[in-house]
């Protein structure tokens, strides 16, 4: 529902508006919606639109609808996040300021409608609907009522006044003075409406001026004007259709109201207004339309003859579903049949908008209301929007007024403005050429977002928890080039899915989802492309990143890591982003006194001596930051460079052709250096083409820009730049493409791509039904029998380093500890238990235990992920056609572990049901005939009962049929309603107390293959009863476990259970068995070996889950009782906990698989040697390194002799050598965010040792010892503000011990305020925390004496 705004009129926006919206910065008040029952008007009469001379395409004319309430818009800009939502103005303040915004509700209080004629009391059977029309006629009254006169507005006497000698001698003046505005000059009106747009790209391209007299605004008391809006006809412009809406009476407001309204589709055929005038004018931006001009064309309707017949039923009723109504309902009462009609009718043209094609119309807008004998009488207001089918119209509600008023001539008015009940509205109309289509967009209900997807064919891209995130910056990017595009695309990263020996590329998948959902997202229920799946994988391999060229750098080399092997896809990507000779550097370019980026990249190539070939890809980082050693801080550089289109470098590039560049798009960097906020503005379809932001920050979006827009992330010169002291966004890196490239890299289009159909159950359900957009995989040949893999886990014995899945298959594998078997398809694990038992050599297959090798997901494989098999399972099942099964082998050599984690052979059920009913149907037969001679007792006959029903569940456990459901039966009764549930009794169902014989039979049940979190083994697929029941049977022996039951006074109870009280005898139960295994956890032990410096597999384990972990390890590893160990518990491949001494396998969650760390702790000794050599000491921090080692980190895994230089933006700075991926040596330099420099030795990434210096940010000065980031040991401290100076010893950072200070200044006199000298210091500035001077002088202060910085508040300190 439209509404509308109470604020003062505004200027034309000169470009779009900043990156957080399209909208102007003017606050506009947004209305409640109100329903109302509008007054009944007549049926409409058909007319034809008013169209323009110019050439028309031709447009077919749809049947007549009624038109669709217009959709639902704000009239002004969403508030800002922090602001809360203004609320309206009062009736008075609405009527001082015009406002301009979308039609809002109609309001019941402003609409007057007619008093219903007398009916007779009746029961209406009838509702009249309101017809949502666009042009309505004055009305002729309804038949009067006896008990009320005609309406006020129609009383109203005509002001025939004149101007006073005092206002004819203003008006005279100001007619001199050439200020007094008349509707009829055209340019003079032109000129308050238009104004300039100082954008290059947007150009007006036509004009409009749509003239409107209106007669007859209130009627008569005859015939009173009850309409509440009155619409001009149609004008068809260049396929476009502008109308005029006026409110007579206040659209929700006291002042008249008006409304501009554009739209595609042909508006309703309506009645024309009787004794109405309407031209158009349409030219270019500079045709003249004052006098002389000529319309290109004129309707003129007369006053009708004679009065149009109505029904004397004026029902006022109205529909609910209609909020937003252009004119009253009908006055015929329309029976149920017509109101469904026009329902449907209304549903129709609501589907029709839904469809319609996207289109959109900038324009500055301006209305002129004024008396057509006086036009000097005149007011006016303007405005400026987009219009799209999804916001159609634009107004104001307060033109001028109060309407009650508007007839009486006011103080320096030569006449009133309604005159003869006559009142003329000029529309003017400026039309743009739009490039960004976001020119003066608003947001709205149907268009919450601009619609990037539609207009630019581009998706947002985002995360839900992220802000401005530099990896949605950098992937964003890169997935936006097509060479790029094509290279994840062409990767099959199921491959793993049917050949065990492919390693997995988890990563590459995701890209891949990403990819699709780029393409095939649906707008109805997503808005943006989630991103946050792959962020987050790279953040669980350990990596992390600050800015865009250190996530790229992550990018990049996690996706090659997954392409190890794949020569021709590595050779694809090093041709995008790197030379012919390799990874080309470029460094930061300087921004200061440089001019554009063609100027200082041509500085760095010379300083360099470059020649050569640049990668077809250039990114191009602006050196942003430089630390300033006056003011010890880090200093953004907001100086302008400007971002050339094209940049020439062929006094570099020795070929010319690939000389040339052309600017791609840059990267944003917003807020202080170091808040991590970027994201990326680009031209994703090449030149001349859209500029997108594509914003993560304050909601995921797309934002258009104009190339005039863009220049202000170029940065600040002159004057501006002195005097700026806060943050902004700047462009900090900037990205070219060779343009010889462009076709390729830029096509202008996503390819179509199909994502391959095993992942399609990774997205949502709506995606996943669409079968056509996924790629089909290709069906294997089924065979009748398949290949398994196992794996013993003796070969992964004595591996170091870190373990996956993949690498203990291949450690497995290297030492021959492999075998394949074949098998037949419906053969089990157990009958593949036997096998591998007598290839083994084996006495018993129970020593055997297996587990199916499970990667997570789409093929994570950063840790082990074994999950216990169901031996009575078939090898096949649960396994995708043509993958691979492995299984991981461990044998139990132990005898004692042999007894407790043995897992026995399982019976076979469907041998043991097919005897069980052979002997039931015997011994149902023998009951039928002896049946005659002697009934069944009612015990044995519900006993007959239980053994049936787990005879049956017997049945399906080993069929796999589901089981029975419960049937809900009704009784209708006209005394009684009830439910009752009957369920066919299962053997896994529990009897009531009326059944002596009722037993639990748990059903077999088949784990599933790729469960994540199984965290117990297999056990038995039958419960201890079951197997009871199962031994009777194959025991045969009738007087212990017989099934059937023999009729008798004697009763059997095979299941164990006492027998009944009225048999004289009773059958011994079956001797219980031992569950085996036992609840139990299998896993990895390894050793941390200090000196090594190296983790080994020292043997693998079975335990019960209600071990304690540290006495199990003692007794498995051989340790006495005062061996003093740690046991660390990998919960990731790097991250782990320290297992407490009370802590059981239970507690701590040990899943099969798991890994524990086994370690002496080091002493203080061992420990600062090992600190000394740059080796590690926890088994967390060698897992980190041995990670980035495996990961080939280009820092965190490098030990280098030579000094090297880090200075990523945004962090700190550091220069000197590194030792296993660590800061450490004895010359080192780092310069903190904060400003604090430290030149001298760190160890391991720490201040230790002797002769470091800091400089603190205030220049306060420290040289000595360190030891863990604290002055430790003896040193000298120099306090900057007064030179005093303290030479002494230190412990843990505080002065400590014996120690000299010598004084420069006294203690009474630096407590004195450094500004009076007067006063002691007992103010404390904010937010900088500077304390320098007494409350008195800091209250002067707008900026702090020591920072500079802005002073928030000042704090007055106490002393104690």
């Amino acid at each position: 529902m439209s509404s509308s705004q109470n604020s003062a009129s505004v200027l034309v926006q000169h470009s779009p508006p900043p990156p957080h919206t399209f909208t102007s910065p003017y606050n506009l008040e947004q209305e409640t919606q109100h329903f109302i029952q509008p007054p009944v008007v007549p049926e409409p009469l058909p007319y034809e639109p008013v169209r323009s001379n110019s050439p028309q395409p031709e447009i077919e004319q749809p049947s007549s609808t009624p038109e669709m309430p217009d959709t639902p818009m704000v009239d002004a800009p969403a508030p800002a996040p922090t602001e809360s939502e203004p609320q309206p103005l009062s009736e008075t303040e609405q009527d001082q300021v015009p406002v301009a915004g979308e039609e809002p509700p109609p309001s019941a209080e402003d609409d007057v409608a007619p008093e219903p004629a007398a009916v007779p009391s009746e029961p209406q059977s009838t509702v009249v609907a309101e017809v949502p029309n666009q042009d309505i006629e004055i009305l002729p009254p309804p038949p009067p009522d006896p008990r009320k006169g005609p309406p006020d507005w129609v009383l109203y006497e005509e002001d025939v006044s004149r101007p006073t000698p005092e206002e004819e001698e203003e008006l005279k003046l100001r007619e001199s003075r050439e200020t007094e505005l008349s509707a009829l000059d055209v340019p003079s009106v032109e000129k308050r409406i238009y104004s300039d747009v100082e954008d290059p790209d947007m150009r007006p391209v036509k004009k409009l001026r749509l003239s409107w007299i209106i007669k007859g605004v209130r009627g008569t008391q005859d015939r009173p004007n009850y309409a509440r809006v009155m619409i001009s006809p149609p004008a068809l412009v260049d396929g476009t259709y502008w109308q005029i809406k006026f409110y007579p009476r206040g659209n929700r407001a006291s002042s008249y109201s008006a409304y501009i309204r554009c739209s595609k589709r042909p508006p309703d055929t309506e009645r024309e207004i009787r004794g109405t005038s309407f031209s158009v004018f349409e030219g270019p931006p500079d045709a003249n339309f004052g006098p002389g001009a000529v319309p290109s064309q004129t309707l003129r309707v007369e006053p009708a003859a004679s009065k149009i017949e109505r029904s004397s039923s004026t029902s006022s009723a109205t529909s609910s579903a209609s909020q937003k109504q252009d004119s009253p309902a009908t006055p015929e009462a329309v029976n149920p049949d017509e109101s469904d009609s026009q329902n449907e009718q209304v549903h129709e043209a609501q589907s029709a908008q839904a469809t319609e094609e996207d289109w959109r119309v900038s324009a500055q807008l301006g209305v002129v209301m004024y008396n057509p004998e006086e036009p000097r009488t005149c007011a006016y207001t303007t405005s400026e929007h987009q219009f799209s089918r999804h916001t159609d119209d634009w107004g104001w509600s307060n033109v001028v007024g109060p309407w009650k008023t508007t007839h009486m001539r006011q103080h320096l008015q030569r006449a009133p403005l309604l005159q003869n009940d006559t009142i003329a509205i000029d529309a003017y109309i400026r039309i743009f050429d739009d490039p960004t289509k976001a020119l003066w967009w608003r947001s709205s209900d149907g268009e919450p977002h601009w619609d990037s997807k539609t207009l630019a064919g581009y998706f947002p891209m985002g995360t839900p928890p992220l802000y401005h995130s530099p990896a949605v910056a950098g992937m964003t990017a890169w997935l936006l080039l097509a060479p790029f595009r094509k290279v994840l695309q062409s990767i099959d990263s199921g491959a793993w899915r049917r050949d065990s020996q492919v390693r997995p590329k988890p990563f590459i998948a995701q890209l891949q989802m990403i990819l699709f959902l780029m393409r095939n997202m649906r707008k109805e229920r997503e808005s943006y492309v989630d991103l946050y799946p792959a962020i987050q994988a790279l953040s669980e391999l350990g990596e992390e990143f600050t800015d865009v060229k250190t996530f790229w750098e992550v990018f990049r080399r996690s996706i090659e890591l997954e392409l190890e092997g794949d020569s021709q896809a590595l050779r694809e990507l090093s041709a995008i982003f790197d030379g012919p000779n390799g990874p080309v550097a470029v460094p930061p370019l300087p921004v200061e006194n440089v001019l554009d980026i063609q100027q200082t990249l041509g500085r760095s190539l010379r300083e360099t001596k470059f020649r050569g070939t640049l990668p077809n890809f250039l990114p191009l980082m602006l050196a942003r930051d430089k630390f300033d050693k006056t003011t010890r801080e880090w200093k953004l550089l907001q100086d302008r460079v400007i971002l050339n289109d094209e940049l020439d470098l062929s006094e570099f590039v020795g070929d010319a052709e690939h000389a040339k560049y052309t600017l791609y798009g840059f990267m944003v960097h917003a807020g202080a250096r170091n808040s991590g906020k970027f994201y990326a503005v680009l031209r994703p379809n090449g030149p001349n083409t859209m500029w997108l932001a594509f914003e993560d920050g304050d909601g995921n979006q797309v934002f258009s820009y104009s190339r005039k827009r863009l220049q202000s992330f170029e940065g600040l010169e002159g004057q501006a730049l002195k005097d700026f002291n806060s943050t902004r966004s700047t462009a900090y890196m900037a990205m070219y493409i060779k343009t010889s490239c462009l076709g390729d890299y830029l096509p202008g289009n996503l390819e179509p791509y199909k994502l391959p159909n095993w992942l399609s159950y990774y997205l949502t359900s709506p995606l996943r039904e669409a079968y056509d957009i996924f790629a089909k995989e290709a069906s294997l040949a089924q065979s009748d029998e398949v290949q398994v893999e196992v794996y013993s886990d003796e070969g992964v014995i004595g591996r170091e380093g870190l373990l996956d899945m993949y690498n203990i298959k291949q450690q497995s594998q290297h030492k021959g500890l492999f075998h394949i078997l074949t098998s037949p398809r419906k053969s089990t694990y157990q009958d593949l238990r036997r096998q591998l038992a007598r290839m083994l050599e084996l006495e018993t297959p129970e020593a055997i235990r297996l587990f199916l090798m499970g990667y997570g997901g789409i093929g994570n494989y950063a840790t082990a992920q074994l999950v216990g098999v169901n031996l009575k399972d078939p090898v096949d099942e649960k396994i995708t056609a043509g993958a691979p099964i492995c299984l991981w082998m461990s044998v139990l050599k132990d005898k004692e572990d042999l007894e407790v984690f043995g897992e026995p052979d399982k019976p076979d059920v469907e041998a043991i049901v097919q005897q069980v009913e052979t002997r039931s149907d015997t011994s149902v037969s023998e009951s039928d005939v002896n049946s005659t001679e002697e009934p069944i007792a009612a015990p044995d006959a519900e006993q007959a009962s239980v053994q049936a029903a787990v005879i049956a569940d017997l049945a399906r456990t080993s069929s796999g049929d589901p089981q029975p459901a419960t049937v809900t039966v009704e009784i209708n009764d006209q005394d009684t309603t009830m439910q009752l549930d009957v369920t066919t009794p299962t053997a896994e169902e529990p009897f009531s107390t009326d059944v002596p014989h009722g037993h639990l039979v748990d059903a077999a049940a088949h784990e599933n293959v790729v469960a994540q979190n199984a965290s117990r083994p297999a056990t038995s697929a039958l419960s201890a009863a079951e197997e009871a029941v199962i031994t009777a049977v194959i025991a045969g022996d009738a007087g212990v476990g017989d099934i059937g039951m023999e009729s008798g006074s004697e009763t059997t109870d095979p299941l164990g259970s006492q027998s009944s009280e009225s048999s004289s005898q009773s059958s011994s139960p079956p001797p219980e068995r031992e569950e085996r295994p036992v609840d139990n956890v299998y896993g990895f032990i390894q050793v941390f070996d200090l000196e090594k410096q190296m983790f080994h597999v020292e043997g693998t384990f079975f335990a019960k889950t209600d071990d304690k972990v540290r006495e199990f390890l003692q007794k498995r590893l051989g340790y006495g009782v005062e061996k003093n160990f740690a046991a660390w518990r990998r919960q990731s491949t790097v991250d782990g906990t320290i297992l407490g001494a009370d802590e059981t396998f239970r507690d701590a969650g040990f899943t099969n698989g798991s890994d524990i760390v086994v370690y002496e702790p080091a002493s203080e000794a061992q420990i600062k040697k090992l600190e000394k050599e740059g080796k590690f000491t926890h088994p967390h921090d060698l897992s980190k390194y041995l990670r980035a080692v495996d990961r080939r980190h280009p820092i965190h895994s490098k030990t280098t002799a030579e000094p090297i230089e880090l200075a990523d933006f945004g962090t700190d700075y550091y220069k000197g050598p590194l030792v296993n991926g660590r800061f450490h040596g004895a010359h080192c330099l780092r310069i903190s965010s904060a400003g604090n420099t430290y030149e001298g030795p760190l160890v391991c990434n720490v201040k230790s040792g002797k002769g470091g210096k800091m400089t603190y940010c205030n220049r306060d000065t420290y040289e000595g010892e360190w030891y863990l980031d604290e002055r430790h040991g003896q040193g000298t401290f120099v306090e900057a503000r007064t030179g005093n100076k303290y030479v002494g010893g230190f412990e843990h950072g505080k002065r400590w011990g014996m120690g000299t200070t010598y004084w420069q200044v006294a203690d009474e006199q630096a407590d004195l305020c450094q500004i009076c000298y007067g006063n002691e210091i007992d103010a404390l500035f904010f937010d900088c925390g500077h304390v320098c001077a007494c409350v008195e002088c800091a209250k002067q202060c707008d900026l702090c004496p020591i920072c500079r910085k802005a002073v928030k508040q000042v704090v007055k300190m106490f002393r104690s």
